[in-house]
């Protein structure tokens, strides 16, 4: 069947003959269908299929397992209510092409998604969310929610949930928890090898080797990973991590308060 993950197979497969003789060797291809599904495949053997859906919710970021003063230290300003629209992946993973309902039919997936915003869309999670009575209210709580939620039939292998474009938590079902900053910046490069002659910077960079250069708006993606703080919620501190990836970058130094 030419499902996104049949496709993304078929295209590596097609795509690693052309770097046969190249030091650089194929590792994965990614296959978007629509903004809400996609695909990706591994060299190794490895598929994975991927559903985002969103959802609206308020919150309070806090934990109730911390004092009034560790939460306003670890969580600052959004203890107070707010809400964000948030947008999820679910990940499914086989270590190899399954047959087609391994990785859950499309009903499966889709009722488990009605099942994940009927829980959470327009809910207050401090206190509408049974589920979550009593546990720390953070993006990471809130990602590890999703995970171990679904019903055994549909197994994730992990959530990404992005509480706003640029800050995202991923709960992973072996147990590891990640963090992620998006911070853009404007740079201009030109793209030169000063021990090679002017014939094989023109070979290899083409126009990117101008001398007068040219300009990129980049978009960095930094990435940290730990072990789930069960007191208080948190892998690291919000405004510690932004400042550590943003203009006049800090050092990330772990915030969270433990008894």
């Amino acid at each position: 069947m030419p499902t996104a993950e049949n496709i993304c197979r078929q295209l590596l497969d097609d795509v690693a003959l052309l770097f046969g003789g190249d030091p650089a060797r194929l590792v994965a291809v990614h296959l978007r269908e629509t903004l809400e599904r996609s695909a990706t495949a591994y060299t190794e053997g490895a598929i994975e299929a991927n559903y985002w859906f969103d959802f609206s919710a308020a919150r309070q970021t806090i934990s109730p397992h911390l004092s009034a003063s560790e939460n306003e230290t670890l969580f600052g300003i959004s203890t107070g209510e707010h809400g964000h629209n948030y947008r999820a992946r679910l990940t499914l993973r086989a270590n190899s092409i399954p047959p087609e309902s391994a990785l859950g039919t499309e009903e499966e997936i889709s009722s488990l998604i009605r099942l994940f915003r009927t829980q959470l869309d327009h809910k207050n999670l401090n206190r509408d969310v049974e589920a979550l009575r009593g546990k720390p209210i953070t993006t990471e709580s809130l990602a590890r929610l999703i995970l171990q939620s679904g019903p055994g039939k549909v197994l994730l292998s992990r959530v990404r949930l992005h509480e706003r474009d640029d800050f995202f938590a991923e709960a992973w079902s072996d147990g590891g928890m990640f963090l992620g900053m998006r911070e853009a910046f404007s740079a201009a490069h030109r793209l030169h090898v000063p021990s090679f002659s002017d014939a094989q910077n023109a070979e290899l960079f083409g126009k990117c080797n101008n001398p007068r250069g040219h300009g990129h708006r980049y978009v960095a993606e930094a990435t940290i990973g730990g072990e789930y703080d069960e007191r208080s919620g948190a892998l690291a501190n919000f405004e510690e991590l932004r400042d550590a990836t943003g203009t006049g970058a800090r050092p990330l130094a772990r915030q969270t308060p433990r008894s």
